[in-house]
């Protein structure tokens, strides 16, 4: 998908103007080795491969850690920050329409910074804004 197609999917489709994001663990050695979120089962943990799609078990754990940004995201003098910052282009998900132009944040031990924003997520508390 183009960069408008990735803005537009990363639109919540009820009309407001909240983004959702997958949440994926990134290596505190490398920020582009990533794992799905060890609460997701059944393959919490597992490594995710960057230069091709991940598979079935993989895809579906991806979709059910999409979770809304704070709505603080979508204000307009934040928002082209917001997706200047998530831009993470990961070619070998392309094909796959269900994560293919997601934008996709990187937490390191359950949190973020983004846009100057301290995020932490939690599975009782979701992501929330510190």
């Amino acid at each position: 998908p183009s960069d408008a197609e990735a803005h537009a999917r990363a639109r919540v489709r009820e009309g407001d103007d909240s983004l959702e994001v997958i949440l994926v663990e990134a290596s505190a050695d490398d920020k582009w080795q990533w794992r799905i979120l060890d609460s997701i089962e059944p393959c919490g943990g597992s490594e995710l491969p960057m230069d091709s799609e991940p598979n079935k078990q993989q895809v579906e754990a991806l979709v059910r850690s999409l979770v809304k940004l704070p709505a603080v995201f979508s204000r307009k003098d934040l928002f082209e920050r917001v997706i200047k910052e998530l831009n993470f282009r990961v070619e070998g998900w392309q094909g796959n329409h269900l994560i293919g132009g997601q934008l996709v944040l990187p937490l390191q031990d359950g949190h973020a910074v983004l846009a100057g924003k301290n995020l932490r997520y939690t599975r009782e508390q979701g992501l929330e804004e510190l």
